[in-house]
C-alpha cells in the first residue's frame, strides 16, 4: 500500500528482540508473549483496481498482490519468535459478514508454515496467560458511534477546557464499549445496519462471561479504561489505534492488567 513500511519493521524488530535499550529488550521484548493483529492487515485496495467483469492484466495482479506478499513475509518473520494471532478486518480478504471467517492459508503462503501463526475469526476469544480476552477489529463500534447520540453538556457552547478533539472521539469509544459491555452483547447493531451472518438458534455475539481484556482495533486514537463488570470483577477497556494511520501499537501487562501505548516511528516512544 501507500503507507510506510518502516513502523512495521520497527514493530518486528522491536519484538524479535532486535531492537530498543538493553532495558527494553531484558524487561519487554523478552517478555513478550503474543501479538494480536486487530485486523485490516491487508492495504485496500483503490475503487480503479477493484476486479469487476473482466480479468486485470499480469502486471496489474502483481502490482496489488504485493502488499500481500510484504504481509505474508512480515507475518512469517514475527511468527518464527512468538505467537502471532491474525485477525480479519473490514478491509481483509475475508467474509464481509460477522463473524468474519479466518485468512485463508493459501493468501499467507509463507507465515502459515510456522504453527505460532494463528488465524483467529472476528470477534476474536482467547486465553494468554490464564488472562481472558475478547475483541473485535472495530466494525461493531464504529457501526454503533454511527447510531449513538454523544454527550452534550448543559451549555452547547462551552468546551471543556484542555480536551481535544482526539481526547472527546477515544472517550466515546470507550463509552460505546462499556455500554456493549453492560449490554453483554459484542455487535448490537447487527443485522439492521451491520452485516452478519443469520444465526437462528443461539446468537454468538452474546457475552457469555465478562472478558478481562475487551479491545477494539482500527479506532482514531489510543486510551483505555478500566470499568466494573455487571458481575463483578472489573474489565480493561482498549481502544487500539489504527497502525497503518499512527504507527502505535498496545502493550498490555498480563500481571497487573494496564495497557500502554508503543509508538514506532523515526523517533520510537512508550508512554
Amino acid at each position: 500500500g501507500n503507507s510506510d513500511p518502516l513502523p512495521a519493521s520497527l514493530l518486528v524488530d522491536y519484538v524479535a528482540g532486535r531492537l530498543g535499550s538493553t532495558q527494553d529488550r531484558v524487561n519487554i521484548g523478552s517478555n513478550i508473549c503474543r501479538v494480536i493483529l486487530a485486523g485490516n492487515s491487508m492495504a485496500p485496495l483503490d475503487e480503479g483496481e477493484r476486479l469487476r467483469d473482466r480479468n486485470l492484466p499480469a502486471a496489474d495482479q502483481e502490482r496489488i498482490a504485493g502488499p500481500l506478499y510484504e504481509l505474508d513475509s512480515m507475518l512469517a518473520q514475527l511468527a518464527s519468535t512468538v505467537q502471532v494471532d491474525l485477525m480479519p478486518g473490514a478491509e481483509d480478504a475475508s467474509s464481509i459478514s460477522l463473524p468474519q471467517q479466518p485468512f485463508h492459508r493459501s493468501l499467507l503462503p509463507t507465515a502459515c508454515r510456522y504453527p505460532s501463526l494463528m488465524r483467529p475469526p472476528n470477534p476474536y476469544e482467547a486465553l494468554v496467560e490464564n488472562r481472558h480476552f475478547i475483541g473485535t477489529s472495530g466494525q461493531p463500534v464504529d457501526d454503533l458511534l454511527k447510531f449513538t447520540k454523544t454527550k452534550v453538556p448543559e451549555d452547547a457552547d462551552a468546551k471543556a477546557v484542555g480536551v481535544s478533539e482526539t481526547e472527546e472521539s477515544v472517550s466515546e469509544v470507550l463509552d460505546v464499549m462499556e455500554r456493549m459491555l453492560s449490554w453483554r452483547h459484542l455487535a448490537p447493531t447487527a443485522p439492521d445496519t451491520l452485516p452478519c451472518y443469520p444465526f437462528y438458534q443461539e446468537d454468538p455475539f452474546v457475552l457469555e462471561n465478562t472478558p478481562q481484556v475487551f479491545f477494539a482495533g482500527n479506532q482514531r486514537d489510543f486510551g483505555c479504561r478500566r470499568v466494573r463488570a455487571p458481575n463483578g470483577g472489573s474489565c480493561l477497556l482498549i481502544s487500539v489505534p489504527k497502525f497503518s494511520a499512527t504507527g502505535d501499537a498496545v502493550l498490555v501487562n498480563l500481571s497487573n492488567l494496564e495497557a500502554s501505548r508503543l509508538h514506532f516511528g523515526v523517533s520510537m516512544t512508550i508512554e
